[in-house]
């Protein structure tokens, strides 16, 4: 899943304070990624000047992420951090890469203020196009640090943090930018037997199984994601039977059959499986995760199954919490009304596949799908959708380019570049938006720059 990436990913970063020691950090989780970076710092609590600057250190980034690191307090309190906060709202859209603001943890005595500021900031920038905002409670949510103050609470050099503290942040800086520019997962195979419950049903019988605490928050993660968008799949060695019966046997599971699109429960290999799998639902084999809690079954699928990634689930059901908390490549930075919608648009086309197939012809098939297809201009609400069709479509993308809204928005901003969208319905249901035409007019031709559409659209 990881995303080499042609040229070093820059991350311009801007302070109220001293930040340099986030590059260590950086360099660590580049090295662990094997992405090639760099990093920038703008002069010491220039952060207005750094995003208002047209030939500045964020406008000049053309390929990675730009990052805001604020203190309430730095920025002389929070009325100053939301006004910083609003700057980055105007000023998203003409910069070339996403812009990432992180309000910072602060000092015990500005604790208030600060949770004053964030609560003002988030609604300031939730539909912001190209910014995205965290404050410092999810990142101790994520990365617990028992002392984030360091000795004279960053009269020293303007350094506020412990080493511990600039690890945690860092490691959220790269966590974010791994989120916004790997290809996404677009599938959950799950295992069955020690991974969605403790016993073998097979062995045990059904009401043998037991869900204990670190599995039920496996289930509750699952339809998390499933929530957001992902499609939810069973990659089991089992009799089906056996299976369905301990669902049916557990009404107390949160996970139930219903939340599954699709699965595959045979003595096959599980890569075998999971390429057939893909080739049903229409995605790519890389865009597969699967959970198991088999080591060699894991090194088995990444070995036969190129490009998907396989994670052991962990054997003691405390170790659950941390487990899940830390696979990456389930972060979800937007989830849009079309990600929610995803696995009954996915149900919906297999319905669609199955009674085309029994239909008695081609022609008789098409004349009863009340098809409709609406294109216009598109809408500036729809343009986190656009950017993310770009990303995560490889198969129907005719110029491979993949953009961020801010990349969009710079585009649009000049009149010569124009976007175009494809929204498509039948009886089946809604498919929303599933296509997406960006052209630029030319002196003697309109040229398509990138035309990119869902498989499940055509």
């Amino acid at each position: 899943m990881t995303e080499h990436h042609r040229k070093p990913f820059r991350f311009a970063i801007s302070a109220t304070f001293t930040a340099e020691p986030v590059e260590r950090v950086i360099a660590f989780w580049s090295r662990e990624l094997e992405w090639e970076t760099e990093v920038d710092f703008a002069p010491f609590n220039q952060v207005s000047q750094t995003l208002l600057d047209p030939a500045g250190l964020f406008a000049a980034n053309t390929g990675g992420l730009n990052v805001v690191l604020l203190r309430a307090e730095d920025a002389g309190g929070g009325g100053n951090a939301r006004e910083i906060a609003a700057i980055c709202r105007e000023t998203a859209p003409s910069l070339n890469q996403p812009l990432l603001l992180i309000l910072c943890p602060p000092s015990e005595a500005s604790r208030r203020e600060a949770e004053e500021a964030a609560a003002a900031i988030e609604p300031l920038l939730a539909e912001a196009h190209g910014v995205q905002f965290i404050d410092w409670r999810e990142i101790e949510r994520l990365y617990p640090v028992a002392q984030w103050m360091a000795p004279g609470g960053g009269q020293m050099g303007g350094v506020p943090y412990t080493e511990a503290g600039f690890a945690a942040l860092g490691s959220a800086v790269v966590r974010r930018a791994h989120a916004m520019h790997v290809s996404p997962v677009k599938v959950i195979a799950v295992d069955c037997d020690n991974t969605l419950w403790k016993g073998v049903c097979g062995e045990d019988g059904p009401a043998g199984v037991v869900l204990d605490s670190g599995r039920e928050q496996l289930h509750r993660f699952l339809i998390e994601q499933r929530e957001a968008g992902l499609l939810l799949a069973i990659a089991s060695k089992n009799n089906e039977a056996d299976v369905w019966e301990t669902f049916a046997a557990h009404p107390e599971f949160p996970l139930q059959r219903r939340h599954f699109t699709t699965w595959r429960m045979n003595w096959e290999s599980k890569a075998s499986n999971l390429i057939d799998m893909a080739a049903e639902l229409n995605v790519g084999v890389d865009s597969i995760l699967l959970l198991d809690d088999n080591p060699k079954e894991c090194a088995e699928v990444e070995a036969g199954a190129p490009g998907a990634l396989a994670i052991a689930a962990p054997e003691n059901a405390e170790e659950f919490e941390d487990f899940l908390r830390h696979i990456w490549v389930l972060d979800h930075p937007v989830v849009t009304e079309e990600d929610r919608r995803r696995a009954a648009a996915v149900e919906q086309s297999i319905e669609f596949n199955r009674q085309a197939r029994q239909a008695g012809s081609l022609e008789e098939f098409i004349a009863g799908l009340d098809l409709r297809v609406d294109f216009s201009r598109l809408a500036p609400e729809r343009l986190g959708r656009v950017a993310q069709l770009t990303q995560r479509t490889n198969q129907f993308n005719n110029s491979g380019k993949r953009r961020t809204e801010s990349e969009l928005q710079a585009l649009l901003g000049d009149r010569r570049w124009q976007c175009y969208t494809a929204e498509v319905s039948d009886r089946f249901g809604e498919y929303g938006l599933v296509g997406a035409l960006l052209v630029e007019q030319r002196p003697d031709e309109f040229y398509v720059d990138t035309f990119v559409r869902r498989c499940r659209g055509l």
